[in-house]
């Protein structure tokens, strides 16, 4: 795979699992006893500076090179703590759909740069 297309894979699976963090937060904001749940993970930067030493490599002279894809990225866990206030909670749930909604375009964009380079253009 593309290291570029594994990195925004990688982000948006983490925002997928995040999304529903926080819609249990919102489901359970009215539960006696209930402290909010979210997930760490991998911010945007991080994602990238997996791509920041990027080598080109290339098996033919006149092949174009690309990343070299590393993988060390902090890892992912869950974090508990307070109580659940909706406004905030509102607020996390948009901030991570439009990081996902990023991370799908410029995956898209990337899948069309690779289909150009494929098929010779057009």
């Amino acid at each position: 795979m593309d290291a570029l297309l594994g990195v925004l894979s990688r982000g948006m699976d983490h925002a997928v699992r995040r999304q529903t963090f926080l819609a249990g937060n919102i489901a359970n904001h009215e539960t006696p006893g209930y402290i909010r749940k979210d997930l760490n993970g991998p911010s945007f930067s991080d994602l990238l500076r997996g791509l920041e030493d990027h080598a080109f490599k290339t098996t033919h002279g006149g092949h174009q090179g690309g990343w070299e894809f590393n993988p060390e990225i902090r890892p992912v866990r869950v974090r508990e703590g307070g109580t659940v206030t909706l406004e905030k909670e509102s607020a996390r749930i948009s901030a991570n759909s439009v990081y996902f909604a990023v991370l799908t375009r410029l995956s898209s964009i990337r899948g069309q740069m690779l289909s150009r380079a494929i098929t010779g253009g057009g």
